[in-house]
């Protein structure tokens, strides 16, 4: 007897209902054509019933009954009523709920091209929201421990993140392939998968939704630490779209938990040592082709009236999803509040339309999220990416000779730190010590972060001051060596000069002498 049941009597009566059929309608009576077939009462009691088991911690001994196994297989069949194929895949959702099950339910193949073939185009759509529920419930495990033998079903999910599906269904798989990327050991799974990995970069578009968006940047934060993914995902070509798409999720304009996410994808890539260095110099497309601004502003106010329409659907859809009914004149009201959106997104935004006339640099975004008014969801994670290139031999000069932003000049004169310039890293290091929302953990990482910046300046300001006095000493003693040299040649050519003067001297005295004799006349002696 098992152990979800308590005597011989139920099972038989329970089974006989779930295996029970409507009858046939009675001769000459008229059926309207477009009514859907329904299971009988005793199968829908039975199936809830069965529901109700695998809420509870009977779940594993509910899926070991064989017969229970054929029962729910037999209804996820395309001939039987909608409304049975429903309460069937109720019960498997709640039966993945354990991890024994989700094995065992992961290792029948029957069981897994049922749900691969709900999700079909010619199902019905309860049915596929319903199946996609079971997939997700199964997403986890079939990343992990199942890998091997649910290459289908992972096919099925990312199909069911596409672009042309809902915004609901998406969001729904792209949380489930998150949960799986936290726990997955093998990231060649998601990047070796065409399907889910052209999916998951698809989203980070920035005319995509900002659910979706955060979605596929969390997926990407949580494999981006494995140095395979971080290859794959930042790799250095002139037109890399993803690396521009990931620049452009951490501009200031976005929300606070796109701008996070994206970072916490840099702060993983940047682990990397050979990424570093195109990480903090990468410079935005729109920057390097300065002929195509016009066309990326386009893209930027097409992009951001996108993001408000959307905004607004997804109020509205989140109404209707809780059991909300739309009331008389709610067209009239949501085309005004879109209008209305629309106006203050063009309001909102022409401070930061000016800001993207002229794109920036990867290391200009990250400063900017660095700074103390920025919250700690995007703070630490760019404080994450310098600590990190705080490590970097080639990267601590950049870092203590980086710059203030441009846009930042102005409020750091008005504050009077007008040295800022100089160590403006630092700076930020020392700001998020007494950051009270960061974690002591966090802390401790900047205050360390600051006093290996600092000490390592403080060397190699020594060892410059240490080579420039050797220098000064070496030029002071060339320049007494050329000074003694300079007198010592001019004595030599004086000596040389006088030498020779005096040979002149000497042979113009024996010259006068001989024209002297040559006057005397030997015939009248004196």
């Amino acid at each position: 007897m098992p152990a979800w049941l308590r005597n011989d009597e139920e099972r038989r009566q329970l089974f006989a209902a779930l295996r029970s059929t409507p009858p046939e309608p009675v001769r000459g009576s008229k059926r309207k054509k477009e009514e859907k077939p329904q299971p009988t009462v005793d199968r829908k009691l039975a199936l809830l019933k069965l529901r109700d088991v695998a809420c509870s911690g009977l779940r594993e001994a509910l899926w070991q009954d064989a017969e229970v196994q054929e029962i729910l297989l037999k209804g996820l069949e395309d001939n039987q009523p909608e409304l049975a194929r429903i309460l069937s895949l109720g019960v498997m959702v709640h039966l993945a709920a354990s991890s024994r099950n989700c094995h065992s339910l992961l290792h029948n193949d029957q069981v897994r091209e049922s749900l691969a073939n709900l999700q079909t185009d010619g199902q019905p759509q309860e049915v596929r929201e319903k199946g996609l529920l079971a997939l997700v419930a199964l997403a986890v495990p079939a990343f992990h421990e199942c890998q091997q033998v649910s290459e289908d079903l992972r096919d099925v999910l990312g199909k069911a993140a596409r672009r042309n599906a809902e915004t609901s269904q998406r969001l729904l798989v792209f949380r489930a392939l998150w949960s799986a990327a936290v726990v997955c050991q093998s990231p060649e799974l998601f990047f070796g998968n065409q399907v889910i990995w052209a999916t998951v970069l698809q989203s980070l578009q920035e005319e995509e939704d900002a659910d979706i968006r955060e979605g596929g940047l969390g997926v990407l934060s949580a494999l981006a630490g494995q140095q395979a993914v971080a290859h794959f995902l930042w790799q250095d070509e002139d037109e890399s779209r993803v690396c521009e798409d990931i620049f452009l999720n951490t501009l200031r304009y976005q929300p606070s938990r796109i701008r996070g996410k994206a970072l916490t994808v840099l702060a993983s890539i940047v682990k990397n040592p050979e990424k570093r260095a195109s990480v903090w110099s990468y410079v935005s497309l729109a920057r390097r082709n300065p002929d195509q601004d016009s066309c990326g502003k386009d893209d930027v106010h097409y992009a951001r009236e996108m993001l408000g329409s959307a905004g607004s659907q997804r109020g509205r859809l989140g109404s209707d999803v809780s059991g909300g009914r739309s009331r008389a004149g709610s067209d009239a009201s949501a085309a005004s509040q879109s209008k209305q959106s629309g106006d203050h997104v063009k309001r909102t935004h022409t401070d930061q339309d000016d800001q993207m006339d002229s794109p920036g640099t990867m290391k200009d975004s990250i400063i900017a999220a660095a700074s103390k008014s920025e919250l700690p969801s995007v703070r630490w994670p760019a404080l994450s990416i310098l600590l990190e290139l705080a490590w970097d031999e080639e990267h601590k000069m950049s870092l203590i000779n980086c710059n203030v932003p441009e846009s930042w000049q102005q409020d750091a004169t008005s504050h009077g730190k007008n040295g800022a310039a100089n160590h403006f890293i630092c700076e930020l290091l020392v700001e998020a010590l007494p950051d009270e929302r960061l974690s002591m953990k966090e802390r401790k990482l900047c205050k360390h972060g600051h006093r290996r910046l600092v000490d390592w300046n403080e060397v190699r300001i020594a060892e410059e001051l240490r080579i420039e006095r050797e220098n000064q000493s070496r030029e002071l003693r060339n320049m007494l060596f050329e000074e003694e040299y300079q007198d010592w040649t001019k004595r030599v050519e004086e000596q040389k000069a006088m030498k020779l003067e005096d040979e002149l001297s000497l042979e113009f005295r024996k010259h006068l002498a001989f024209l002297s004799y040559d006057d005397f006349d030997l015939s009248n002696p004196p």
